[in-house]
């Protein structure tokens, strides 16, 4: 037997997907369940209420129309420009927001994999952060570690000599094609321009390259040429309530002198030097010509000044795999939208998802009910049944664009879990509902929990959030001992 439901197919187009018309969860009876599936959600829901009490009746998990954000994140196509005669619009300083999420990210993913370099001949280099320099600027990181001037400081070979980094390190440059290298500080620019040159402390890279990076460490008396000593990572951040995202190049001080008082091994933390990368983009103007000239922009779609973007908010859910198991990591993810609109009518609606981790072990589905939507697949695991990014497997984040949406809401995204070779869609979470949620919207700063931690364990006023007698749970006691931070 199975209770008829209003779901209508979501429609793809390559690898945007349309998430219009989803609708698994109109009441208690409109849902496409088999019998043992509803078995399943209730038993769940038993065993809800029995642990965290009775759901508040106004109780909405989160859910609701995202507000438009402070902020657009498209660049500003009227902003300074570099070097006019080429036509390229110069890419905006880095804020603090943008720094402190920079600088976690490396400490954090220390000895780790570098991600891909952009490829491109025309590009921008950003100083962004040089630790001994700029170490003022961080303070304590959110994982709680305190960022001083000695947290660069480097004990040499000899075990007496110390090297602060940011002294010893100057000099960056980049590796072509070829080989050869082409020096970011005083080649390859308009030496005319010196003060454009030194805008938001950007240098333009032309006809160069990203094959690699060197620099000169004075400790050592010469280049660095080693690869093991620099990494790129694509990271995101949220600010202002909008998600941006940039690709970094890090480097851990490394010296390789003939005496001992001038060898450094290095601590495997790629924040001692950081830049970011940015192809250049074309402002229409100037003489640079389109062909074989990259036409990026940050979201692969061009500046539309009518076009708002709301805020990002984050979703945490449970894959039923467990009807006693309420850690909500089984899947998690951001997301944002863009859109217009005109007289209150939104329209044009497309959803930003960043798959940020994959916690449970059945296969779950974001936003189309089809393979390569499939979680697990998205943060690059070929198994589908191992948890990721909840302790243990790490990866990095994924990225999902849903377009033609209803609307702002979160909830109006498909889940879909596999039970057994039958896809499940998750019931909306909603107010009034008899049944408990298998989703939740919270602010995207809300950490998830570690895999096999309650997530009452990491937050001690869940319970009361679930009954309505708080507005939010992550606020006070939090004891983050339970909770997973990248």
């Amino acid at each position: 037997m199975k209770v008829r439901n209003l779901l209508i197919p979501v429609l793809a187009a390559g690898a945007l997907a349309a998430c219009n018309d989803y609708d698994p969860g109109l009441s208690d009876t409109v849902m496409d369940n088999t019998e043992d599936e509803l078995a399943t959600i209730s038993a769940y829901t038993h065993n809800f209420v029995g642990r965290y009490g009775a759901m508040g009746a106004e109780q909405d998990w989160g859910f609701s129309e995202l507000e438009e954000a402070q902020q657009t994140r498209y660049a500003d196509p009227n902003a300074n420009m570099w070097a006019t005669p080429y036509g390229y619009l110069m890419p905006p300083a880095i804020s603090e927001a943008e720094r402190k999420a920079v600088v976690k990210a490396f400490r954090v993913y220390a000895n780790s994999i570098s991600h891909e370099a952009p490829d491109c001949t025309d590009f921008f280099i950003q100083d962004v952060y040089k630790g001994g320099r700029d170490y003022a600027s961080i303070g304590t990181l959110s994982t709680g570690e305190v960022i001083t001037q000695d947290t660069y400081r480097y004990t040499a070979a000899d075990g007496v000599t110390t090297h602060l980094s940011s002294d010893k390190l100057s000099q960056i440059y980049c590796v072509k094609a070829d080989g050869t290298l082409d020096e970011v500080n005083r080649n390859n620019f308009n030496k005319n321009a010196s003060e454009d040159c030194e805008y938001n402390h950007a240098m333009l890279m032309r006809e160069s390259g990203i094959k690699g990076f060197t620099y000169h460490n004075s400790a050592s008396g010469g280049l660095i040429q080693a690869k093991e000593t620099y990494i790129f990572l694509n990271i995101s951040w949220n600010e202002d309530g909008v998600m941006k995202y940039g690709t970094y190049v890090g480097i851990d001080f490394f010296a390789n002198g003939q005496n001992a008082n001038e060898q450094v091994a290095g601590d495997g933390k790629f924040d001692d030097w950081i830049f970011k990368v940015t192809p250049a983009i074309e402002s229409g103007t100037g003489n640079n010509s389109a062909a074989g000239k990259p036409t990026v922009s940050p979201d692969d779609t061009p500046a539309d000044p009518n076009r708002l973007t709301s805020e990002t908010k984050r979703v945490m859910c449970e894959d039923l795999g467990s009807t006693y198991d309420f850690d909500f990591n089984d899947l998690v993810f951001d997301v944002y939208y863009t859109y217009n609109e005109e007289n209150g009518v939104k329209s044009n609606i497309t959803a930003h998802v960043t798959v940020q981790a994959a916690g449970g072990t059945l296969p779950v589905y974001v936003g189309k009910d089809s393979d390569e939507y499939e979680a697990h697949k998205l943060l690059n695991s070929s198994a589908t049944n191992t948890a990721i990014n909840v302790g243990g497997l790490r990866k990095d984040v994924a990225y999902v664009t849903l377009e033609n949406c209803e609307s702002t809401d979160p909830n109006d995204i498909a889940i879909y879990v596999d039970k057994g070779g039958r896809h499940m869609a998750l019931p909306k979470s909603k107010a009034g509902n008899s049944y408990a949620p298998q989703k939740i919207c919270v602010p995207q700063e809300v950490q998830w929990p570690k895999e096999g931690q309650q997530i009452e364990w990491g937050y001690g006023d869940f319970t009361h959030w679930v009954s309505g007698t708080v507005n939010e749970f992550w606020g006070q006691n939090v004891n983050r001992e339970y909770l997973f931070v990248f």
